[in-house]
């Protein structure tokens, strides 16, 4: 059975995604963007602070009042 893809979800005053790569899966580049508008050139980049194999994507909520996060995955 495949695990559920990982959901941004409110934490404190942040939207958060936090997964862990999967066992046997390496030469992966994960990353994450945030948007208010969804718009083609809205996306901006959102650093992973968290401890392979964990991914930690973070961004502050503030006074927006839609905020999206999505996750990008590289190969070389």
């Amino acid at each position: 059975m495949r695990k559920p893809e990982p959901q941004p979800q409110p934490s404190g005053d942040n939207l958060v995604v936090s997964f862990t790569e999967p066992d046997g899966v390496g030469g992966i580049t994960y990353g994450a963007e945030w948007s208010t508008t969804l718009l083609t050139d809205g996306w901006v980049p959102v650093a992973d602070t968290g401890t392979p194999p964990q991914h930690t994507f973070s961004v502050p909520i503030g006074t927006n009042a839609q905020l999206y996060m999505r996750l990008t995955v590289a190969s070389p």
